[in-house]
């Protein structure tokens, strides 16, 4: 890792692969590369099935594959064995977003929450989490209605990371709506007095602060969420990344076209989304089918 991926990857990145390799070190470490089997890959991935999902075995092999391929480009390994090494099949469990009546509900309540501004803009534009609380008012252009996503928020090993969004397609343009519009203006006047009230205020830009203007830490937002969801009345199981699919799955049911909703989302390509809601897509084929024949039925 420290040859190949070192200044290559973000540091978030890196440490990822430094966590998940860690599992194939511990039960493969004490083997020499060159004695390395694809029998031996196979059975590790055996014995992390027992305390790891499938999903995260599969990124183990990704990762394993990789830097093994690079052992082979510098000769010290004549063939890649994780070529021959099948992980296991990742199970996609299906989304099951909030329903509109809930959503409602959700922001009905939240009306009296300091962070309102944060739960509205989450429902209707279809943000990360971490891309909301990275937000500047600087980023906010009043005149044409836009807000742009220049940088996330995560957390990771207790640290609090703030960088790019990892594609292209992650910096975005967001349009608002003239509703959304007039709840971060409100949020803008609620910080100003805060920022009066404050015997200490920290100057850092961001839309959303602590009552000192600190940027906030992602795990305090979702703690404050699930208090929201209890006083709403609502499942403790839902997160708050299902409000961007809720936000996603009540575009592509109302007909707006699928690129639109990837681009909204910030996916990497069209692809990811019809992955994500591509079970969608047939009952809308059916709605369509049923209005061409209307349409046609009608000009005969």
């Amino acid at each position: 890792l420290d040859d190949i991926a070192v200044g290559v990857v973000r540091p978030t990145t890196l440490l990822s692969y430094r966590r998940h390799l860690a599992h194939i070190r511990r039960l493969l470490g004490n083997k020499r590369l060159a004695d390395l089997t694809p029998l031996d890959i196979q059975g590790a991935y055996t014995i992390l099935l027992k305390t790891l999902t499938p999903t995260t075995i599969r990124r183990i092999h990704f990762e394993l594959q990789k830097a093994l391929g690079q052992a082979v480009e510098w000769g010290l390994l004549p063939t890649n064995p994780c070529h021959r090494v099948t992980p296991p099949r990742s199970i996609q469990k299906e989304i099951m977003p909030p329903s509109l009546d809930q959503t409602q509900r959700l922001l009905q309540v939240a009306e009296q929450d300091r962070l309102h501004a944060l739960w509205v803009l989450l429902a209707v534009t279809g943000m990360r989490r971490g891309e909301a609380l990275g937000l500047k008012w600087d980023d906010v252009d009043w005149e044409k209605r836009t807000i742009i996503i220049r940088r996330t928020v995560s957390v990771d090993g207790g640290l609090r990371v703030i960088q790019e969004p990892k594609t292209a397609r992650g910096q975005r343009t967001i349009a608002m709506s003239g509703y959304l519009v007039d709840v971060l203006r409100r949020h803008a006047q609620q910080q100003q007095l805060e920022r009066l009230a404050a015997s200490t205020w920290e100057e850092s830009g961001y839309i959303f602060t602590s009552r000192t203007g600190r940027l906030l830490w992602p795990n305090n937002v979702r703690r404050r969420f699930k208090q929201l969801l209890k006083k709403s009345g609502l499942p403790n199981t839902i997160r708050i990344h299902d409000l961007r699919h809720a936000m996603a799955t009540q575009w592509i049911a109302n007909g707006v076209p699928i690129k639109v909703v990837s681009e909204r989302l910030g996916h990497a390509n069209i692809g990811i989304t019809l992955q994500i809601y591509g079970h969608l897509l047939p009952t809308m084929q059916a709605e369509a089918t049923e209005a061409m024949d209307a349409l046609l039925l009608k000009s005969s």
